[in-house]
């Protein structure tokens, strides 16, 4: 249903319904909620932040797409400052 509301499918778009419904999960420990989560908010420029501590929660949690798009936040400075060295030491 969060995605429904992130995208606007079968629903009108409404990003802080969509960030509202995947607190519980990635609250709970759910790294596909928590990933979801943190695009919505980097996507959205809700809180950039917040977005990047999301995909650092799942990755530590060892989830490698989180570690894989944590990387590329880096290597291109979405919502953090841009580090090359940063992005291939999570690469690896």
């Amino acid at each position: 249903l969060a995605d429904q509301y992130a995208k606007g499918k079968g629903v009108e778009k409404n990003i802080d319904e969509a960030i509202r419904l995947y607190r519980g999960p990635a609250n709970a420990g759910n790294v596909l909620a928590q990933v979801e989560l943190a695009f919505v908010l980097l996507d959205s420029g809700k809180d950039q932040a917040e977005g990047i501590a999301w995909l650092k929660k799942a990755s530590d949690q060892g989830f490698p797409v989180a570690k894989f798009i944590l990387a590329n936040c880096y290597f291109k400075g979405i919502g953090v400052q841009k580090s090359e060295p940063e992005a291939f030491k999570l690469a690896k």
